[in-house]
C-alpha cells in the first residue's frame, strides 16, 4: 500500500516550490514544472527510506 503525502506547490522568484506536509522541513524547488514530480518523489523517498514509485501524492497548487 502506498503512503500518501500532500504537496503544496507555489511559484516564487521564477521557481516552482513544493512543500511536503508532515515532513518538516521537506521542500524543494525547480525551474521547470515538469521536473517537479521527480524531485518531490526523490525528496520524500530519501527522507522516508521509501521507493519513489511507492508514494501517493496529492498535489495542491497555490495560485
Amino acid at each position: 500500500m502506498a503512503t500518501a503525502y500532500e504537496v503544496t506547490v507555489s511559484r516564487e522568484d521564477n521557481l516552482w516550490v513544493a512543500v511536503v506536509a508532515g515532513l518538516p522541513p521537506a521542500a524543494t524547488d525547480v525551474e521547470h514544472f515538469g521536473e517537479l514530480e521527480t524531485e518531490v518523489r526523490d525528496l520524500i523517498a530519501g527522507l522516508t527510506d521509501s521507493a519513489p514509485d511507492d508514494l501517493a501524492i496529492t498535489w495542491l497548487i497555490d495560485a
